[in-house]
């Protein structure tokens, strides 16, 4: 007895002992995680404590303080991470934390509140990188590549891998890296140099290794000092240019103020400038070179060394030149030339006489001509229907008057009637090419639209049948055929057998058969023509097609037969009007897109055939296309895309030293 008690001692201690040590590793383990703030982890390993041993309450204890201080760190993080100028990686980590407070039984308003939060991040930075993007194009498109290159980098910054962004700053660095250097070398050479340091500056924003930058940088700071800028002014001086002799001197000035030697090689810089200047704007003016005189009438006003008498005399001057050869121009029909005179007179002499109506005649004859003008001519008909070719004529005047662009004018029919009654013309559909183009010639039109409808028709099929219909028309009594096999089953019935048995009589209903007509309608149109677009200034045709189309439609009507159920359909098809109209459309939608569609670009073509005569050095000819593509984006309400800009800065090249026709 003695020891079967010790027994149970040994037993009951060993057993203590046993619960003791479960989870114990997984406790220690949790410690260690927690110790290294790895709290996930180490929740993880005292759940798993906790499951070996539910009844340790010391695991349980620390377990719950762990989530605890799990949750209130996470929360405090999330926020942080939602704060300032957060990140798409930030947003993805409070996401993830989130999540694991979700898993760690985190009350659901708390999680709910911070997921709000997120979301509304999420779609703020979106909106705001997706705005970031669109200016770093723009930017780039207009020649700025540092905006463009920063505006990246902030969109880099904040979302990794964001749409091409790597692609473009690599591609935006490299040609900084090229073309900044090469710019910068050009402003050393003509030592402007401060547009060489800021060059230079942007190229070591963007790469701040870039040894060639930082070499030609250390030049430049060798050179802009007033010794540097003396001698150049001395130099220039010594063979009469008065110009850089200035312009050195006040390079000089801007970095010593008090250097007496330059204050007085400046000062008679400024008088032999003015001499020379005054000279050469006069023999500018006598060689109708503008532009030059221009040029030399602004140094005559900046150096200040010339009476305002004299420069309001020469204003004068200027001013009666160039309107007297914008006029000899608007006589030959060359606008751009006038317009390039009469805006260059606007620069130096705002208030001369009638001078804003002159510039508004130009520009207004330079808008008509850098539009393209559409006249469409009635289609001829087919025999069988008149009014077809009107019908499609007014479709396509209607859909092309609807779509074009503001650089497109579209005759309208009225008008084009008058033309043709001042030519003496029939028809608007009896117009042959050279009629066309002798249109163009006289009436200003670029495009000629004419053809024939040669199928215009609504094909009909009717056809009539008579259907069968069975219906109830009512009910009558009749023998129950389940009592009367019961009754042949059961001939001596007892009363217990007779109230068990089915019911002797039953009502039964009653069918009757009737007809009803149907009438079924099957429809198809067509339309089918032939088209050409014609260019009146060359009365080449530029496009002929024939297009045709198809259209099916059919339904089927009955009168009803309401006592059998049969509702009423009424026959439900479209008119042959509908049908032509719809099948019009189809047609015109097509022949608009094709008569669009090669002149949705005028302004390309335009600069194109600026560049061609640039190549064939004719110089008028040239600034005459630059200047109708400007007009013509113009039009558009455009005003400063590249084309723009590059045909201003071609046309400001090709004047600059051109000499005017008299």
């Amino acid at each position: 007895m003695k020891k079967l008690v010790i027994a149970v001692i040994v037993s009951a201690a060993l057993s203590g002992c046993n619960s003791t040590s479960k989870g114990q590793q997984e406790f220690d383990t949790a410690n260690q995680l927690a110790a290294a703030n790895q709290y996930q982890e180490a929740i993880n390993y005292l759940t798993q404590a906790v499951s070996k041993n539910p009844k340790n309450t010391q695991y349980i204890q620390a377990l719950n303080d762990l989530r605890s201080k799990f949750q209130s760190e996470s929360v405090a993080k999330i926020n942080l991470l939602l704060s300032g100028e957060y990140t798409n990686q930030g947003l993805t980590e409070a996401l993830e934390l989130i999540q694991q407070l979700v898993s760690n039984n985190t009350p659901k308003d708390v999680t709910d509140n911070l997921s709000a939060q997120v979301t509304e991040k999420q779609e703020a930075l979106y909106a705001e990188l997706e705005g970031l993007y669109q200016r770093a194009v723009s930017s780039y498109d207009n020649g700025d590549l540092v905006s463009s290159f920063r505006s990246l980098q902030s969109i880099e910054s904040r979302f990794a891998n964001y749409e091409d962004v790597p692609v473009r700053l690599k591609a935006i660095s490299r040609e900084i890296n090229q073309k900044y250097i090469k710019d910068a070398n050009l402003a050393i050479k003509q030592d402007d140099f401060d547009s060489a340091t800021k060059l230079l500056n942007d190229v070591l924003a963007v790469n701040p290794s870039n040894g060639i930058a930082r070499a030609l940088l250390a030049k430049v700071k060798k050179n802009n000092t007033p010794s540097y800028f003396i001698a150049k002014a001395k130099e220039a001086a010594g063979i009469s240019n008065w110009e850089a002799a200035l312009f050195n001197c006040e390079k000089a000035l801007a970095l010593d103020t008090s250097n007496s030697e330059c204050l007085l090689l400046k000062d008679e810089s400024k008088k032999e400038l003015s001499k020379a200047s005054q000279k050469g704007f006069l023999e500018a003016i006598n060689e109708s070179r503008m532009i030059v005189a221009k040029n030399l009438l602004r140094i005559i006003q900046d150096n200040g060394m010339t009476d305002i008498s004299i420069i309001d005399e020469y204003k004068n001057t200027f001013a009666q030149k160039s309107d007297y050869l914008a006029s000899q121009y608007v006589d030959k029909g060359r606008y751009a030339m006038a317009w390039n005179l009469l805006t260059n007179v606007q620069e130096v002499h705002s208030t001369y006489p009638d001078l804003f109506n002159k510039i508004r005649s130009v520009e207004d004859a330079i808008s008509k001509r850098a539009k393209r003008s559409i006249a469409v001519f009635d289609f001829n008909s087919p025999a069988d229907s008149d009014d077809a070719g009107v019908i499609v004529a007014n479709n396509l005047i209607s859909r092309l008057f609807n779509n074009a662009s503001n650089d497109i004018t579209i005759l309208e029919r009225e008008n084009l009637k008058s033309i043709l009654e001042e030519m003496k013309l029939g028809q608007i559909g009896v117009v042959s090419e050279s009629t066309a183009k002798e249109m163009g010639r006289v009436y200003g039109i670029d495009y000629a639209i004419m053809g024939s409808v040669l199928l215009y028709k609504v094909d009909e099929n009717n056809t009539e049948s008579t259907k069968t219909i069975r219906y109830q028309t009512g009910e009558k009594i009749s023998d129950n055929i389940d009592y009367l096999n019961w009754k042949a089953a059961n001939p001596k019935p007892s009363k217990k057998d007779l109230q068990a048995a089915p019911q002797a009589k039953i009502l039964v209903p009653e069918y009757g058969q009737t007809e009803y007509n149907v009438t079924q309608t099957k429809k198809v149109g067509f339309i089918q023509l032939s088209f050409r677009i014609v260019d009146v200034l060359t009365g080449e045709n530029t496009r002929v097609d024939t297009i045709e189309r198809k259209l099916q439609v059919e339904d089927e009507a009955n009168a009803g037969v309401a006592e059998a159920g049969v509702i009423f359909d009424p026959m439900e098809i479209p008119t042959d009007t509908e049908i032509l109209q719809q099948l019009t459309e189809e047609v015109v939608e097509s022949m608009a897109s094709d008569v669009l569609r090669p002149l949705q670009q005028l302004e390309t073509f335009y600069f194109n055939q600026g560049q061609d005569s640039e190549k064939r050095s004719e110089v008028e000819s040239a600034i005459e296309y630059y200047t109708y593509a400007i007009f013509n984006e113009r039009l558009k309400s455009v005003s400063s895309s590249p084309i723009t800009n590059e045909a201003r800065s071609r046309i400001s090249k090709l004047l600059n030293n051109h000499r005017f026709e008299e």
